[in-house]
């Protein structure tokens, strides 16, 4: 039965995380914990590459258990304390690049911060730390063999199921310091793993811009991290605004191009059956996950916008919701529902929509090379 606090030993820990004793000592004591894992490197948008260390065989299975015990113990917290996580927006059930997004969307100003090294600068005494001392995630018996666990080469392994909510555990004191910060300038504030993003309408801020990046510094630094001043971006109203990749001047985008980059290799694939990403031949499934991608956020905007509307005059909300069911649906002379011409509906599309509605028909009934049967009923599946 699981009892976080109950954990004092090796056969606890294996017993809360659902994994036999047998399966953590050979990892801890047999061949070496470096074996078990496999390196890899892949591209960063300055050209450089990204490092990844990705566990493998019953290490990376009994990661992936002692993250569900983490996160768990995580959740219980946020209850008994009645919190609600609105800061961290990395790695979380819920949260994502467009929640966190949101939060800095038409502002006068946005700022971005990037903690250089993230992953590397958590070491194992720091991971040991943290479960010897931390008032409601300490487990002292066992910190030692949580890091031995969970580090490579000394360092939290980026590519681990376990790195970010460890890194988050680790990085709720830097939260709060900066929350408190913010509160002095009048900042909203949120992180979506080194990403340290920072927003306000507030004209003054820009006299104290520096002054904050001073005290900001100091904090960052006192924590454990550094600020990577590269990739510092200082960005006003009148310009092109990013958080984590998104355009949130006014409502939440990709950047154009991201957008008219996947529109062209739509329109390569369409005429030669084949494009590239990044010099290599592209497949149909990443190309859907781009327009996917894009598809999610125009529907995202859609959803805001009714809540919003909702939310601002439910009465108008109402009667909207009548006009467009009178629109779509009329009684004929003899009483019966037909339903109206519903190109008037498909008009209404966005580019962006239509364009991934295209895709949509180019994947299933052109590049398809199975049958596809449409049919008229619901039941007429059963006798085909």
């Amino acid at each position: 039965m699981y009892s976080y606090s109950s954990i004092d030993s090796k056969e606890n820990l294996a017993a809360n995380i659902g994994v036999t004793v047998k399966q953590i000592t050979g990892i801890l004591y047999g061949i070496g914990i470096d074996k078990y894992y496999h390196t890899f490197f892949i591209p960063k948008k300055n050209g450089q590459q990204r490092q990844i260390n990705a566990p493998t065989g019953s290490l990376k299975y009994v990661q992936r258990r002692l993250n569900v015990l983490l996160l768990k113990r995580l959740d219980e917290f946020y209850l008994e304390h009645n919190i609600k996580n609105r800061i961290s927006h990395g790695f979380f059930k819920g949260k994502s690049i467009k929640t966190n997004a949101f939060q800095h969307r038409n502002k006068r100003y946005v700022l971005n911060i990037d903690l250089k090294n993230f992953f590397d600068s958590i070491h194992f005494g720091r991971v040991q730390g943290f479960f010897l001392k931390n008032d409601y995630f300490k487990l002292p018996k066992v910190a030692t063999i949580i890091a031995q666990l969970t580090c490579y080469n000394g360092k939290l392994a980026q590519g681990a199921p376990t790195s970010p909510i460890i890194s988050n555990l680790i990085c709720q004191i830097l939260d709060y310091r900066i929350l408190k910060l913010c509160k002095k300038y009048r900042l909203m504030y949120t992180r979506y793993a080194d990403d340290l993003t920072f927003s306000t309408n507030n004209k003054a801020f820009s006299e104290a811009y520096t002054l904050f990046l001073d005290e900001l510094s100091n904090i960052v630094n006192d924590s454990g991290f550094a600020i990577n001043t590269e990739k510092t971006h200082f960005q006003e109203f009148n310009k092109r605004q990013t958080v984590t990749g998104l355009s949130v001047n006014k409502k939440i985008n990709v950047q154009n191009e991201f957008y008219k980059k996947t529109r062209s290799m739509a329109n390569t694939l369409y005429r030669t059956d084949k494009f590239t990403i990044d010099g290599k031949e592209g497949t149909i499934n990443k190309l859907e996950g781009r327009f996917s991608f894009i598809n999610d956020l125009v529907k995202y905007n859609n959803r805001l916008e009714e809540d919003n509307s909702l939310a601002s005059n439910i009465i108008e909300y109402k009667k909207n919701i009548l006009r467009a069911k009178e629109k779509h649906f009329n009684k004929s002379n003899n009483n019966q529902i037909k339903i109206l011409d519903w190109n008037e509906n498909l008009r209404c599309l966005s580019i962006r929509e239509k364009d991934y509605q295209r895709f949509l028909f180019y994947k299933y009934f052109i590049a398809n090379n199975k049958i596809t049967l449409i049919s008229e009923g619901k039941t007429d599946p059963r006798y085909i």
